[in-house]
């Protein structure tokens, strides 16, 4: 539990994701209509999300005054109350015990999840009948949101999940039917990977390529001609990689002598030979692009099969602490627990853990993990998928999933050197290579020296079917060989890059805003109307969606402001991106307005000290004092730190073509899937060889406790999919059972 709750500072925004936990009270004046929200937001979009709902607030008040003079006199002020809370799993405890207790605030947030039960128990309302969108101002602008994102919190009765499109007034699902909502999405943002590019500079990528493990040969070796190899990564050249644990022990020989699992393993296969295509990074133009596409096709990129992108871990771990000793200890990844990293390495394989809307099985969706037979469904986005936990491609993905921990020692919390500090923290601080980032991270890593971090997003990984060349060791410990032993050109890795462009994936995740049903009743007849009015304008409307974006909180809800966010366009014009020459003169200057305390206006200090630089005069009363922090001071600087290639990374994944929604949405909850979080790979490394009991990282903490193992504990990958299956069956048959007495409830 404690390493789980270390890895809490990583999230913002997402209804699946951990966040440092803050609370706090913002309110404003007196009045005689009082809406309070709950919100869940990191600490550095508070303010933001502050400033816009009181920006509503101020707005509707003055709209209902213009409505009813008479009712709403001029001493009338709509007022609300934000509670904040960026701690997930407190935010959902606390807000569905107050649910249950019947004191839950008018507005907060509603987890997909929820949908169908909350709706049908009479928890949250139905809001489009709520909402006048012609009078809103987002009539003529509601069709561009993204139907996907839309349908997350849309339900006719029967259908969760399905697109939903608006027009003529009203919702209609995939099947025509038209939909009940209730939920806005907040966001429709993207989980991916991540990757800190100081470390992949021209100067390194050099030194990689022609520094190899000279101090210990044959730990990486040219599998063509049995030498030892030119660097610790040698493009397009197949090479055979004997890892060990360099993080506790100084030589593959010492690491075998201690019984060190990582060399063990790799020796009792005689090593992994992987052939890496590239480095994180690196595109190429595509002959043939769809240019019907929201993002730019044009673009290829360097995708990784799962054990080039753990080879490229280690091996660039390995180089930075046996040949950069100035420089701190530097980890590979933070794979935490939970789907969020798993996911989409199932995607790269068109695996998933449950079946879906479409099974060929003809069960119902949502409802088994198990499939022995390896049935498929048809996604959303058209892919025909594998699912089942038990299936043949789930479990090849799971192999490995752990094997990136394990095998390669690629995961910073199984280093075994007493460091556990938080991948976040480590990411932060320029010690970590890759790390899993959302589009809400932008206001964490903002305003960090970007020669510590300068982070951008890279695609998830693929199935090893894809690889130009690979043995490995498979999910049941057997020796696994793909592809094609030889020498690749580069025009042969543009074309195998080709083949993968469409076959990874990266996650979606969406939370949404609701309204409490019980706040029909706890004031007059426009009381409801207002929650779901604030509802939308602070989804649904744009520059709402603007102000987030800028802020670091999202990716917008908006198909068009999207594509402006890739390209720079309309809505983003003004955008100070790392492309523009003057990027850096901007970076400092936001480092600059932090560092003051002062009571200046923003627009009188830069008219005295930069009147040839750009702003956003909407912030322009702001004083020096409340610009604080680097989120506040991106946002009146109109800056936003990812390059172009991460930007239309993103537009791909929210697009559909390399995104995928987690079935987890769909369940009443996720606790079935918790067998498989990546923490559990600790059982799953005691290999037939024996495991060094002093070597606490891969036991368990009941062995570790009692100075014991316990042999039973440690199984392969294949075998412990096959063996939890029907423990995890049962586990979603709870959930199910769970549903249906909320939905009576």
């Amino acid at each position: 539990m404690k390493k789980v709750f270390k890895r809490a500072s990583l999230i913002a925004l997402s209804a699946l994701m951990l966040g440092t936990s803050v609370a706090s009270l913002a309110s404003c004046g007196k009045g005689d209509g009082v809406i309070d929200v709950y919100v869940f937001a990191g600490t550095e979009d508070q303010e933001t999300n502050s400033d816009m709902i009181a920006d509503w607030a101020a707005e509707y008040t003055e709209r209902l005054k213009k409505q009813d003079p008479n009712k709403f006199g001029a001493d009338f002020q709509v007022v609300t109350n934000c509670t904040f809370e960026s701690d997930t799993t407190k935010y959902f405890q606390t807000l569905t015990n107050a649910i249950a207790a019947g004191s839950a605030t008018d507005v907060f947030y509603v987890s997909p999840k929820y949908v169908k039960a909350w709706s049908r128990n009479g928890t949250i309302l139905e809001l489009s009948g709520l909402v006048d969108f012609k009078e809103e101002g987002m009539e003529s602008y509601l069709s561009d949101v993204y139907p996907q994102a839309l349908g997350l919190y849309g339900y006719d009765g029967t259908t969760v999940g399905s697109p939903v499109s608006y027009r003529d007034g009203k919702f209609y699902n995939a099947k025509g039917n038209e939909t009940n909502m209730y939920a806005f999405p907040k966001d429709y943002s993207t989980f991916g990977l991540g990757y800190n590019k100081v470390f992949f500079t021209d100067e390194y990528k050099a030194k990689y390529t022609s520094t190899g493990a000279k101090d210990e040969s044959g730990v990486i070796v040219n599998e063509l001609t049995g030498e030892d190899a030119a660097g610790v990564v040698n493009i397009g050249v197949p090479t055979t990689y004997f890892p060990y644990n360099f993080y506790v022990y100084d030589s593959y020989e010492k690491a075998l002598a201690a019984g060190d699992p990582v060399a063990e393993a790799s020796k009792s296969v005689g090593g992994y030979t992987v052939t890496i295509p590239g480095f994180p990074g690196e595109t190429y133009k595509r002959s043939n692009p769809d240019t019907s596409k929201n993002y730019d096709d044009s673009i290829g990129y360097v995708v990784y099969t799962y054990a080039e992108y753990s080879a490229i871990t280690w091996a660039l771990t390995y180089y930075w602490n046996k040949y950069e000793p100035s420089h701190a200890t530097v980890y590979g990844n933070d794979q935490y627990e939970g789907t969020l990293y798993l996911l989409p390495w199932l995607a790269g394989n068109d695996a998933d853990y449950i079946n879906g809307t479409d099974s060929a099985a003809g069960v119902s969706a949502y409802t088994s993990v198990l499939n022995d037979k390896n049935d498929t469904y048809v996604s959303n986005q058209g892919r025909t998928v594998t699912y089942g936990v038990n299936s043949d491609k789930f479990i090849e993905t799971y192999g490995a999933f752990c094997a990136y921990g394990s095998d390669w020692n690629g995961n910073a919390y199984f280093a075994g050197d007493g460091n556990e500090a938080s991948g976040y923290t480590q990411f932060k601080s320029g010690n970590v290579l890759f790390y899993g980032v959302g589009t809400w991270d932008a206001a964490g890593f903002d305003g960090v020296d970007l020669s510590v971090l300068t982070y951008a997003v890279m695609p998830e990984p693929v199935a090893e079917s894809n690889a130009l060349y690979s043995k490995i060791k498979g999910a049941d410990y057997q020796v696994k060989e793909y592809g094609t032993k030889k020498e690749y050109s580069r025009e042969e890795i543009i074309a195998a890059m080709e083949e993968r462009q469409d076959e990874w994936a990266g996650r979606i995740d969406s939370v949404g805003y609701g309204v409490n049903a019980k706040s029909v009743k706890k004031e007059e007849d426009w009381f409801a109307g207002a929650c779901a009015s604030l509802a939308a304008n602070i989804t649904l409307n744009k520059e709402g969606q603007a102000r987030l974006t800028y802020s670091g909180s999202q990716l917008p809800n908006f198909e068009s402001m999207v594509k402006d966010y890739v390209y720079g366009t309309n809505t983003f014009a003004d955008a100070i991106f790392p492309e523009n020459p003057d990027f850096m003169k901007y970076y400092a200057l936001a480092n600059e307005l932090v560092s003051k305390t002062d009571k200046t206006t923003l627009k009188d200090y830069m008219a005295a000290n930069h009147p040839d630089m750009k702003y956003n005069e909407r912030y322009g009363r702001y004083t020096l004092k409340k610009i604080s922090t680097p989120i506040r001071a991106f946002l009146v600087l109109n800056i936003l730190s990812l390059d172009r290639d991460s930007r239309n990374l993103m537009n791909r994944m929210v697009s559909g073509d390399n995104g995928v929604t987690d079935s987890c949405t769909y369940t009443f909850n996720s606790a079935w899937i918790d067998s498989f979080s990546s923490h559990k790979a600790v059982n799953l490394i005691a290999w037939t060889q024996k495991v060094a009991k002093t070597y606490k990282g891969f036991q368990d903490a009941a062995a570790v406790a009692a100075g014991t193992i316990v042999d039973t504990n440690y199984m392969t990958p294949a075998a412990y999919c096959k063996y939890w299956a029907n423990d995890v069956q049962k586990q979603l048959d709870r959930s199910i059972t769970e549903e249906r007495e909320a939905l009576n409830g």
